[in-house]
């Protein structure tokens, strides 16, 4: 089976170049030399009142009236969006990202400034699931997902708290993981100097699923909030680059 790996990402450039290398475990997959500012562009997110919508999103003639109705809420998206596919047997434990960089102006033990990286959403899902002929049924299941989950009446931290502990948010994980000190980051959180990233992977019902480390408790674990994938296939046309290759 072949998964689309995609993941958007930033850069503020201090001096000459950053490499970037892409691994599955041990396996490598990419190196991206960046060497120009990716600062990103404020573009409309969606909001939990559309989520109802979210089948007509593809339908290019309906998505103006669907990102236009009710309140409008601006977010930073990356101004590149990086696609791979990969075979099911290349996925391993973790997605890593390996950042070289040894720009700075660091000088008698301190330093103001330097390249400075960040990841924003990484996706992993099965192609097959996204293809011309099954869309339509994903889709609907996503947006029975907004249905019964509810999430309006989510009006609380703690609340908010609970749901992401129960839900994987799929097929994305806006979760980054430093792999020498297991810190957590979220999204959009700058990085400087060498350093290793990742985003953890665990095959649950049936799929590869990008992992948060969520506390499982007792109860079933469920998928839940799709919206940046909704979102990302809006701005990067994502689901056509799938289905063009």
């Amino acid at each position: 089976m072949k998964y689309i790996l995609a993941f958007g990402i930033f850069f503020k450039k201090f001096s000459n170049t950053t490499k970037v290398r892409i691994f599955s475990d041990d396996l490598f997959i990419d190196e991206i030399t960046l060497d120009e500012n990716l600062l990103g562009k404020e573009k409309t997110q969606i909001t939990h009142t559309q989520y109802d919508n979210a089948l007509e999103l593809l339908h290019p003639e309906k998505k103006k009236q669907v990102f236009t109705t009710g309140s409008l809420h601006m977010r930073l998206f990356p101004e590149k969006l990086f696609v791979y596919e990969i075979d099911e047997s290349a996925i391993g434990g973790k997605i890593l990202f390996e950042i070289d960089d040894k720009n700075s102006n660091f000088t008698n033990g301190f330093m103001t400034a330097s390249n400075m990286f960040a990841i924003d959403s990484v996706f992993l899902f099965p192609k097959h699931m996204f293809s011309k002929e099954k869309i339509l049924r994903v889709m609907e299941f996503m947006r029975k997902i907004y249905n019964n989950d509810n999430l309006d009446r989510i009006s609380s931290e703690q609340e908010q708290n609970e749901y992401d502990r129960k839900h994987v948010p799929w097929p994305n994980q806006v979760q980054i993981f430093d792999t020498d000190t297991m810190e957590s980051y979220q999204r959009g959180h700058w990085h400087g100097g060498t350093k290793r990233l990742h985003v953890n992977v665990r095959k649950k019902f049936g799929l590869h699923l990008l992992w948060s480390g969520r506390n499982e408790s007792n109860k079933t674990i469920k998928f839940g909030n799709p919206r940046e994938f909704i979102e990302y296939n809006r701005y990067y046309r994502l689901i056509n680059t799938i289905n063009e290759n």
